[in-house]
């Protein structure tokens, strides 16, 4: 198994981020990685509740600079796809991405047991 570290950046002007009575803003999202083969037979997965409470100062960066965070997950070493999505509870839109790892790997140039381990 290889552990893969897959960063989001959501940008600021696609999220709903309420304000409460103290200024901090929240809100909350579901983030599913889901690696699989080539045949579309699933590997491994996971689903994550992502809670964001932001008092002011971070929220202005976050307009700035999106809202990142990291999940992990961990798949075989070997040629397979790996895909992301986001689901905004606030406003109901969702959103994916699939990459294939191979391609990933040829870009970087690293050798493919290297990729996103720690």
């Amino acid at each position: 198994m290889t552990r893969c570290t897959v960063r989001f950046t959501l940008a600021s002007d696609r999220l709903t981020l309420e304000p409460g009575a103290d200024g901090v803003r929240h809100g909350n999202f579901e983030t599913t990685l889901l690696g699989y083969d080539r045949d579309g037979m699933p590997l491994n997965w996971m689903v994550r509740m992502i809670k964001v409470d932001l008092p002011p100062d971070r929220y202005a960066a976050v307009q700035a600079r999106g809202l990142s965070f990291s999940l992990d997950i961990d798949v075989p070493a070997a040629d397979l796809n790996l895909r992301s999505g986001v689901y905004d509870q606030g406003s109901s839109k969702a959103g994916t991405l699939e990459i294939p790892l191979a391609a990933v790997v040829a870009q970087a140039g690293v050798p493919k047991e290297r990729v996103g381990t720690k």
